[in-house]
């Protein structure tokens, strides 16, 4: 059967090219990712453009700021991308293995990853886990926009979130064992631009009137992890993401945080019945444990 001649269709490879430059940050990254020139990533945009109708990304301001029209065409790239690897995996032929796909926040893939994915995988009886990790806000938009099937995520309490279970994840300030600060010194604060966590943290330091200066600043939570591990400064991290190169920082001077808002998120249409066993086993591998309990724990230890 032919396709009809008179009608246009949208190559996989300029959507994959608009979620690569949301991903990368900008034009360069993604042709260096992608393997193409900056007139070539240009190029693609132009077309994409004459094929939808307007601009994806606007003109003014720089960056990656997408149109109205842009954020549309991320929600629907991100499906085709996401349908397209699950029909190229029927490429090694047999039976067709459900997938689904489970996004945990980058600060918890030292410390709960490997159970959540043995949980998942032991409880999705005949289906395929794909587990990824991503700051939060990513997390969400990959719900909405149904590239992720279900996600644990840290919101603000304000932020209009529906969470299927949600509970008080505590946040604390750490530092490597051997950073100290001597009196009248500015706090060096690791940071992560244009994040969440740094509104909490500025906020945090400005209302408690504390000085403080950015000895360090990455978007990798490896390379932040690092440079506190190597003494650069402090930084905000869920308690139960501290490794055993970070230090729970217990100085008076430094600001109290409230917990933040945590909890399991699921994309719109997810089958919660069908789905119930694989649902309860993340929970169970995710959600800390009871205070109480949890004492009893550090105790024996």
């Amino acid at each position: 059967m032919q396709g009809n001649p008179g009608r246009s269709y949208v190559p996989v490879e300029l959507l994959r090219t608009v979620v690569t430059i949301l991903d990368e940050g900008s034009f360069t990254k993604a042709g260096q990712t992608l393997g193409l020139t900056q007139s070539a990533i240009s190029a693609q945009i132009k077309r994409l453009r004459q094929l939808v109708g307007d601009d994806v990304f606007a003109r003014s301001g720089g960056g990656t700021k997408l149109t109205e029209r842009g954020k549309i065409v991320e929600r629907y790239a991100r499906r085709i991308l996401g349908l397209n690897e699950q029909l190229l995996s029927l490429s090694g032929g047999g039976p067709v293995t459900p997938l689904v796909r489970v996004g945990l926040p980058v600060s918890f893939a030292g410390s709960i990853l490997v159970d959540a994915f043995r949980s998942c995988t032991g409880a999705a009886t005949g289906m395929q886990v794909h587990l990824q990790c991503a700051r939060s806000e990513e997390l969400l938009k990959q719900l909405d926009t149904g590239f992720l099937d279900m996600a644990l995520v840290i919101v603000s309490p304000d932020k209009p979130v529906d969470l299927v279970s949600e509970w008080a994840e505590p946040v604390s300030w750490v530092r490597s064992a051997d950073l100290h600060i001597g009196p009248g010194m500015a706090l060096p604060y690791i940071s992560w631009p244009n994040s969440e966590t740094d509104r909490v943290a500025f906020e945090a330091m400005d209302k408690a009137g504390l000085r403080y200066v950015v000895s360090f600043a990455g978007k990798d939570f490896n390379a932040r992890r690092a440079a506190v591990e190597a003494g650069l400064g402090f930084m905000l991290l869920p308690e139960r993401g501290i490794t055993e190169k970070l230090t729970l920082a217990r100085e008076g001077f430094l600001p109290a945080l409230p917990p933040r808002r945590a909890g399991i998120c699921v994309r719109d249409g997810f089958d919660r019945e069908a789905l119930a066993p694989l649902l309860a086993a993340f929970e169970a591998a995710v959600r800390p444990a009871d205070p109480d309990t949890a004492k009893i724990r550090r105790a024996r230890s």
